[in-house]
This record gives C-alpha cells, sequence and structure tokens, in this order.
C-alpha cells in the first residue's frame, strides 16, 4: 500500500513538474522568440535591430511582432520601422516540414534609402552581398497584406539634397508559394504625388517567376536618378511620365518587357554642362520585347518620336540643335552584337530643311548610315572645322557614312555627293571685300 502511494506520489510530482515547466515555456515563449528574431536579423542585416514585443499564442499559431526597428549604418535615424507584423501559421504543415501562413498582415511599414554619393546608397551593403545557397523549407502564404506603408528615397548629391516619397502603399497578395506558380500580387500607392498601380500575376517566389503589369500616371521622371549612377554622362532633371508597362521575368529565362510610354516637359543635363542639355515638350516611346538574360540584351523594336532640342555648350557661342517631329526607330537591336541591327532617324530641322538617317549596326562595332539632308544650313561647317573663309547658303546632301570602332581607334568613311545653293563665302579679316559671288554648285567625293 505504502509502495503503491509512493509511486503515486512520484508520479504527481512528475506531472506537476512538466505542468510547471510547460507552464513557464508558455510564459517565456514569447520573449524567446523576440531574442532569437533580433539575433537572427542583426546577423542578415549587420544593423542594430530592435522588437518591442512579441505576441504567441500556441495554441492557435497566431504570431505578431510589434515595433520592429532596423538602425541606420550611414548615420542617425533608421534604416526601417514596422509597426505591427501578425500572422498565423497552418501547425499541422510544420510536421511535414513546410512553412505554411494562412494569413500575413504587415502594417505601418516605413523605409528610408539615401544615395550618399554617385554610386553609393545607405543599402549598398545588402544589394552587394553575394546569395548564400542552403536548403530551405517550402513556404506558402495564402493571404497577404501591406497597408499604410511608405518609402523614402533621398539625394544628398544633389545641392541642396532632393527627396522624393513613396506614400500609402498598399498590397493584397494571394497564394504565394516558393514551390507553385500561379499566385497573384496587386500594388497601389502614390509616388511623388502620382498614382501607381502595380498588378503581378502567375507568381512564384523561388525560383523566381512573375508577370507583371504597371501603370503610373504624372511620375517624376527625376525618381530615375535613383536608378542611375550619379556620375552618368546624362540625367534628367524634371519631366512628367505616364507610362503602361508589362514585365515577365523568371530566374532562368531572363527579363521581358514591352511598354508604351509618353513623358511631358523633359529637362535632361549632361554631366560638366551648364544649364539644359536636351528639351522636349513632349515624347513618346514605344518598347516591344526588350530581353534581359544576364548581361546580354535585345530589343526587338524601340520607337521614339517628339520635338526635341540638343544645346552643345563645348562651342562658344554654345550650338543648338531643334528636330521637329523627330522619329528614331531601332529594330532587332542586341547587346553585345551578335546580329546587325536596323536603325532609322527622321526629323524636320531648323528652317525647314530635313534630315533622314537609315542603316545598321554591326558587331564589332560597327555602323554602315546611308544620310539624306535637305536644306541643310551651310554655316554649321563654321562651327566644326577652320576654314581660311566664312560659309553661308543651304546645302543637300546624300551620302554613305561608314563608322567603326576597333582597338580603341575609330574609323569614318564618307562617300556621295553635296549640293549647295545660294552658297556665299567671306573673309572675316577683310569685311571691307564683297563676299565671293553667290553660286549654285554640286560636288561629289569619292
Amino acid at each position: 500500500m505504502i509502495r503503491r502511494r509512493t509511486v503515486w506520489l512520484i508520479a504527481l510530482i512528475v506531472f506537476v513538474t512538466l505542468a510547471s515547466l510547460g507552464v513557464a515555456i508558455l510564459a517565456f515563449a514569447p520573449e524567446i522568440v523576440r531574442h532569437a528574431a533580433i539575433i537572427r536579423l542583426e546577423s542578415l542585416t549587420r544593423r542594430r535591430v530592435s522588437i518591442d514585443r512579441v505576441e504567441l499564442n500556441l495554441a492557435t499559431g497566431h504570431v505578431a511582432f510589434h515595433g520592429l526597428r532596423v538602425a541606420d549604418r550611414e548615420g542617425p535615424g533608421m534604416l526601417a520601422t514596422i509597426a505591427r507584423i501578425e500572422g498565423r501559421v497552418h501547425r499541422r504543415s510544420l510536421l511535414r516540414l513546410h512553412v505554411w501562413i494562412e494569413d500575413l498582415s504587415i502594417t505601418g511599414t516605413e523605409v528610408r534609402v539615401v544615395r550618399l554619393s554617385p554610386t553609393r546608397f545607405n543599402i549598398s551593403d545588402l544589394l552587394e552581398r553575394p546569395a548564400t545557397r542552403r536548403a530551405m523549407a517550402p513556404v506558402t502564404i495564402d493571404r497577404l497584406r501591406i497597408a499604410d506603408s511608405a518609402l523614402t528615397f533621398e539625394d544628398r548629391t544633389l545641392t541642396p539634397a532632393r527627396t522624393w516619397k513613396v506614400e500609402r502603399i498598399a498590397v493584397d497578395g494571394r497564394a504565394l508559394s516558393t514551390s507553385n506558380a500561379g499566385g497573384s500580387l496587386e500594388l497601389r500607392s502614390v509616388a511623388a504625388g502620382a498614382p501607381l498601380h502595380v498588378r503581378v500575376e502567375d507568381v512564384r517566389l523561388v525560383p523566381l517567376h512573375l508577370r507583371a503589369h504597371v501603370s503610373a500616371a504624372n511620375v517624376d521622371l527625376g525618381l530615375l536618378r535613383l536608378y542611375l549612377p550619379g556620375d552618368a554622362a546624362v540625367l534628367p532633371e524634371r519631366g512628367l511620365l505616364a507610362a503602361g508597362i508589362t514585365v515577365v521575368h523568371d530566374a532562368i529565362d531572363g527579363t521581358r518587357v514591352s511598354a508604351g510610354a509618353r513623358v511631358r516637359d523633359i529637362v535632361v543635363h549632361r554631366h560638366g554642362q551648364p544649364g539644359p542639355f536636351a528639351t522636349s515638350p513632349e515624347i513618346t516611346v514605344t518598347l516591344n520585347d526588350l530581353v534581359v538574360n544576364g548581361r546580354d540584351l535585345s530589343a526587338a523594336r524601340v520607337e521614339i518620336e517628339g520635338d526635341l532640342s540638343l544645346v552643345e555648350a563645348i562651342y562658344d557661342p554654345p550650338i543648338r540643335y531643334a528636330f521637329t517631329g523627330a522619329r528614331l526607330v531601332t529594330e532587332d537591336l542586341t547587346w553585345p552584337l551578335r546580329r546587325p541591327g536596323r536603325v532609322s532617324f527622321a526629323g524636320v530641322l531648323p528652317g525647314g530643311g530635313r534630315l533622314e538617317v537609315r542603316g545598321t549596326l554591326a558587331s564589332p562595332l560597327r555602323a554602315d548610315l546611308s544620310v539624306r539632308a535637305s536644306r541643310l544650313p551651310v554655316d554649321l561647317a563654321n562651327r566644326y572645322a577652320r576654314l581660311a573663309g566664312t560659309l553661308a547658303g543651304v546645302a543637300d546632301v546624300d551620302a554613305r557614312v561608314v563608322a567603326s570602332f576597333e582597338n580603341k581607334q575609330l574609323r569614318v568613311g564618307v562617300t556621295g555627293a553635296v549640293g549647295a545653293t545660294r552658297l556665299v563665302v567671306t573673309d572675316p579679316s577683310r569685311p571691307d571685300l564683297p563676299p565671293l559671288p553667290p553660286a549654285g554648285s554640286r560636288c561629289a567625293s569619292c
């Protein structure tokens, strides 16, 4: 009898001990998860991370993180803050080593990206870090919601510094998975005051595959500065972009892009040149089948049309070229050049003249162009060549230009015919002399 009581007593003690241990684990589980998450995020970002508190319910699979903050390495302030991340995990899926999140909600996100130098951002170390390949359990998210979020871009290379903000970011995603395609995402936001809508279909997370449709209106073209090197030869200063873009991306097959866009009130600056380099009241762009795969690039057709003014400031006074109704078309272009691509340009010159250029671009760097110009102002030659006299009049040009760049040497060959009307030659050192008699002449070179 005493032995039986002893056995029951021991069993009761073990039960109470295990129950107490279970209660202790349940009580301290949120804090354990909080510290584990901080350690993991600090290892991934190499930045200070803090989390205010964690809610965890093992019975329902509910978990929530409150007050997540990632510090910026490049000064005071935060790189990212998230007010709340909340989700519900399908518990039985963990037994199959499958992370199945039934509902994931992220609210109150603020991300701050800063350009520190022409080629350096406050997140450059994260972007340059090589990806580590490791076996991962499959992940499925039935429903993803992101709300009340914002993204701030600050460019400190400008004087004064300039800031753009993407606000009211809202994302609704369904059936996202690392193992199966068929997921979808819809994003709505306001970028620098302009509405932006992105619809993504056929999403697979690993390896990444998606088809996206992007529509935007009145987007500040200056935002492109954040995606271009700060010391690029030309950079957009302003402009308003309205565009529709379709992107198909596959981690193996590359990216395919088709787009149509209209840009108004364009101003482009060139590095080292004061004042605008190029301006246009409006330009339309059509892009068909731009394919990017690694370092290979090809474009089935690109068409750019509009009025364009260029200022060449290396001369004193600067030379201004104004093209009306200009139209540039390229077809079947590749880079590196694997086969001849076609290019054509047409536009109306100042004074009613017209310029037409057609030809091919081939490898090694070689251009074979047919150039026709009518009513071309002859006085342009005074800017480009050292002449004993000064020319005036108009010319018609019908020529073939073959240019190649090999072994760091540029070779240009020109053949064709030039005809001039109302040609006048004057001697600027002898203004008292009358000009040479006006003439209509035609010459040919071979």
